[in-house]
């Protein structure tokens, strides 16, 4: 069982509800200051991980050809097109739902992100075979 993949999406799910409940009695810089920390934190931690990593070139390619393929065929405006069109067909009144941080929980919380990581995983590790479930 991925025991570490479920504490942190249950995390994430606990810090994201904390920080709508409590996000008010912070000030804008300090909020501003934390996002830049945790920023520069996870930006550390990935160049940390990318020194030790020995089979980077593939990662790297498969996401600078992923990023040009999904510019090319404008995968972000129609996925933003598709869930706008998916809302106005749910909903027969404007609830003023902001598409894109509707499309980003989406993304971040479905198996489609988990499968990548994974693959990036064992891309690092530089294992080709797909592992048995």
């Amino acid at each position: 069982m991925p025991t570490g993949i479920i504490i942190n999406c249950f995390s994430v799910l606990t810090g994201a509800l904390s920080g709508c409940a409590l996000g008010r009695f912070f000030s804008n810089k300090f909020k501003d200051t934390i996002t830049i920390i945790l920023g520069l934190s996870a930006f550390s931690i990935g160049i940390n991980n990318l020194i030790k990593a020995l089979h980077m070139p593939p990662i790297i390619l498969s996401i600078v050809f992923g990023t040009a393929i999904g510019q090319f065929l404008h995968i972000e405006e129609n996925i933003i097109y598709f869930f706008e069109w998916l809302l106005s067909k749910l909903s027969h009144e404007k609830h003023g739902v902001d598409t894109h941080s509707f499309v980003t929980v989406v993304v971040l919380f479905s198996p489609v992100g988990l499968v990548f990581l994974v693959f990036l995983v064992f891309l690092q590790k530089g294992s080709a075979a797909i592992p048995p479930y």
